[in-house]
């Protein structure tokens, strides 16, 4: 009886399989039309009341912020029955909500990643604070916009930051990559619990313009699982902590102490300095080489690899590493 039924089973699935491949190929393998398949709509808000602040909760949808062309603050929406979204203005503050209802997480549409989108078309280049946070869904902010304070987050989304002129950066996400490029701060937080984080061509209170220059920026870059990518990047002091994942660095340049630590991964960097303070850079499994532009005074160690450093003077270098090589070198 037992064999029965899993013979029915697996008939069941066969024929449950026959049936969606046809509806595809009936629906020219558009989900939209597909019986169920959620059909996604268009939906625009013309903002007229005056903000400065912008607010965005969403769970499921990707978030995008563009330029107004036609210098009229926008909120389009791509939508559907299940996954629809509010625009208010509030408090000098826009704020974006989705609203779901009955949705299920196993959603056709969702299996393929046509996700619902919010993109805000913004006509002014300086705001205030932005805050957006997305569950599952992708976060872009591009060049272009001026903003005091961002913050974004995402569970299982990418957040992309390019080009705008920050004063504090926050992004945190759970598993998602962060990709942070062309930008000015005096403080920026990096955080990927699982994820790749790459930092690349911008400044952080550190020749950012006249008036961050004197500012001790801090940047704090922590993964537990992930690689980390920095580049032609420049900061008061710079600070990166993880578990699993290398670390590659070329011309990355502190005012101060710049710590790099790993438990497991590699460690190379090409070009890197610190005018003063120290630098200390430690990973238990994994390798270290690199190239400083100017001289330090290292103090490396290795339990199980080789080593080789430089006989130079300069700011206190402490290198250690417990199964690997050191392979340091001065331009």
């Amino acid at each position: 009886m037992k064999k029965a039924w899993i013979i029915v089973a697996i008939v069941l699935t066969a024929l449950g399989a026959a049936i969606f491949t046809g509806a595809l190929f009936a629906s020219g393998f558009d989900f939209s039309r597909i019986p169920g398949g959620n059909q996604m709509t268009e939906k625009s808000w013309t903002i007229s009341e005056d903000f400065q602040d912008i607010d965005v909760h969403v769970r499921i949808s990707d978030v995008e912020f563009k330029a107004s062309e036609d210098d009229v603050s926008r909120v389009v929406a791509r939508e559907s029955e299940k996954v629809h979204h509010e625009v208010t203005v509030y408090n000098d503050t826009l704020k974006i909500e989705s609203v779901e209802e009955n949705w299920k997480w196993f959603d056709l549409r969702s299996l393929f990643r046509m996700t619902p989108s919010v993109t805000v078309y913004l006509p002014k280049e300086n705001y205030n604070k932005l805050f957006v946070s997305s569950t599952t869904g992708d976060i872009r902010v591009p060049g272009g916009f001026g903003f005091d304070e961002v913050k974004a987050e995402a569970s299982t989304g990418d957040v992309s930051v390019s080009g705008a002129i920050l004063t504090v950066l926050t992004v945190k996400t759970t598993t998602g990559d962060i990709t942070v490029k062309d930008f000015a701060t005096s403080n920026m937080e990096l955080s990927a619990s699982t994820g790749k984080i790459t930092v690349q061509s911008g400044t952080a209170g550190y020749d950012a313009n006249p008036l961050l220059s004197v500012i001790q920026g801090k940047v704090t870059v922590r993964v537990n699982t992930g690689a980390l990518h920095m580049e032609d990047f420049s900061c008061g002091t710079l600070e990166t902590s993880g578990n699993t994942g290398s670390i590659r660095m070329k011309n990355v340049l502190t005012r101060g102490d710049m710590t790099l630590e790993r438990s497991t991964g590699s460690i190379h960097f090409e070009s890197c300095d610190a005018e003063a303070g120290k630098i200390q850079i430690k990973t238990s499994t994994g390798s270290v080489r690199g190239s400083f532009k100017t001289g330090k005074r290292f103090i490396a160690q290795s339990s199980t690899g080789s080593v080789h450093v430089p006989d130079t003077d300069g700011i206190r270098c402490e290198i250690r590493t417990s199964t690997g090589s050191i392979d340091v070198t001065v331009e």
